[in-house]
């Protein structure tokens, strides 16, 4: 009978089954719909970019992951922001503070869809980084509670690697830059860098570990 009625309901009040599977969510990976949009939104102010076109969750999809997608790299107009929180949570990502930090990453990876960086395959290392570089800005200079930030940087820090994504070392690495000598000195210092300025601060630091960068590219892609 609470089946049939259940049924009834969910014909009659087609947002109930919106709301059921929201706290699904909730109760399994302390995030609710809203939280995840909000993470997005949060991340798109922090650059001052528009929102996606569209924000998909691709949670328990078979080819679903954590993405940002486009077909034009000159426009922000088509650009998707992918998320399945399986994936997130293994990571160790679980609540929405740590969430709008990957949101971050991936809005990065909006912001740079259309510049060269330096490196093998068009920059693909170096997109992650400048990417893994702003989660550290943001959290230092918005006063993320430390323990989003280092649930994050822990999960990427696990990473092996491979063509496509930086050693986990060198991700920790980085993000730890962003965070403590970028994001916090300008959260003491009262000021926000133009995008641009923090792309220098990137480039330098990506000048200096250079070597370090290539040799442990030699794994994947050889000498």
């Amino acid at each position: 009978m609470d089946d049939f009625i259940n049924k009834i309901n969910a014909r009659k009040f087609p947002a109930l089954e919106g709301f059921r599977s929201s706290m699904k969510k909730l109760l399994k990976y302390g995030l609710s719909e809203k939280d995840c949009i909000d993470g997005v939104e949060s991340a798109c102010a922090f650059f001052g970019i528009p929102m996606p076109a569209l924000i998909a969750d691709m949670t328990n999809n078979p080819n679903g992951q954590t993405m940002f997608l486009t077909s034009d790299k000159e426009t922000y107009a088509d650009d998707i922001i992918c998320y399945d929180l399986e994936q997130l949570m293994n990571l160790g990502v679980k609540n929405v503070l740590a969430y709008s930090l990957v949101m971050t990453h991936e809005c990065a990876h909006r912001l740079l869809q259309n510049t060269n960086l330096p490196g093998r395959d068009n920059g693909q290392w170096e997109e992650e980084l400048a990417a893994d570089f702003f989660m550290g800005v943001r959290a230092g200079l918005e006063g993320f509670p430390p323990e989003a930030f280092k649930a994050v940087r822990a999960g990427l820090g696990r990473g092996s690697g491979a063509q496509s994504h930086p050693c986990g070392w060198l991700r920790s690495e980085i993000m730890s830059y962003g965070y403590t000598y970028v994001g916090n000195m300008d959260l003491i210092h009262y000021r926000k860098r133009s995008i641009d300025e923090y792309l220098a601060l990137f480039e330098a630091w990506r000048q200096k570990h250079e070597g370090e960068i290539i040799q442990a590219q030699v794994p994947f892609y050889g000498y």
